[in-house]
């Protein structure tokens, strides 16, 4: 049984990751479990920040390392919130204080919304051993809420083709194609072919 560290504090992210790696053979822990605070973001993308946070992780621990940073990209505000997504509405904003914000800058008389997820996964196995993927998922963003799935703008990210947003979607629905959930099955996928061949 390997173990890995997944560098996050927040417990909504913890879960949903944790469920990506339901069946491998590999024992999570948190920084909740090392006591451990999460770094200042201070990186300039979302690789930056991930590296940050991998790093730190793993510094601190000794243990393989994984990070990830995640963010929502609305078209017509230039990008906005990007890596900014969690703390939109300030420091110590809750999710529906993000939303309110965000539905609050958006001009909804311009048509549909346009926005995709990003995320960056990065892993640092050893000191010379690091992986990386970023996957983004695309959708609009409407101004009602929907769902009670999810967390952070979930409620408000829809999907034509489901007909849903992402709150109204299961968790094996949203693992099959969130943003997060392939860049963690390539992270994942990575993991296993290199500690079956014992390359880092």
């Amino acid at each position: 049984m390997t173990t890995i560290l997944i560098a996050t504090g927040n417990h909504h992210k913890l879960r949903e990751i944790s469920s990506f790696f339901s069946d491998s053979q590999i024992e999570l822990i948190s920084f909740k479990d090392l006591k451990l605070t999460s770094p200042e973001e201070s990186g300039k993308s979302f690789y930056e920040n991930a590296l940050i946070k991998a790093k730190y992780g793993f510094e601190s621990s000794g243990i393989p390392t994984i990070a990830d940073d995640s963010g929502l990209c609305v078209e017509i505000l230039n990008g906005q919130p990007g890596i900014h997504s969690a703390r939109f509405a300030g420091a110590n904003a809750t999710d529906e204080e993000n939303r309110r914000k965000l539905l609050n800058e958006i001009d909804f008389s311009q048509g549909n919304i346009k926005a995709y997820f990003v995320c960056c996964a990065v892993a640092i196995l050893s000191n010379d051993f690091t992986l990386k993927c970023e996957e983004q998922w695309h959708g609009e963003i409407i101004n009602v809420e929907r769902g009670d799935h999810g967390f952070g703008y979930d409620p408000i990210f829809y999907l034509k083709e489901k007909q849903k947003t992402a709150a109204e979607l299961s968790d094996t629905e949203k693992n099959k194609i969130s943003h997060r959930g392939k860049a963690f099955s390539n992270i994942l996928d990575q993991l296993n072919s290199n500690i079956r061949s014992k390359s880092y």
